[in-house]
């Protein structure tokens, strides 16, 4: 499946929220695949609460779902 035309109206780097829609999951599981660092993700902003994915791992966290 190609996955980067799915998410083209995204930007480069989302938001968890933005990470919501687009995996269509709950925050509880959205916190889950990013503390796991099953999606990578950068911690920034006043005092590492923010969180940026790039569109780029979320990408990769789907494809090697397939793999399996």
């Amino acid at each position: 499946m190609n996955y980067t035309n799915m998410f083209n109206e995204y930007p480069d780097i989302v938001t968890t929220n933005e990470m919501i829609k687009m995996l269509r999951i709950g925050r509880n599981k959205a916190y889950e695949l990013l503390n796991s660092n099953a999606i990578r993700s950068i911690l920034a902003g006043n005092k590492g609460r923010t969180r940026y994915i790039p569109k780029e791992c979320i990408i990769d966290y789907l494809s090697k779902q397939l793999e399996v």
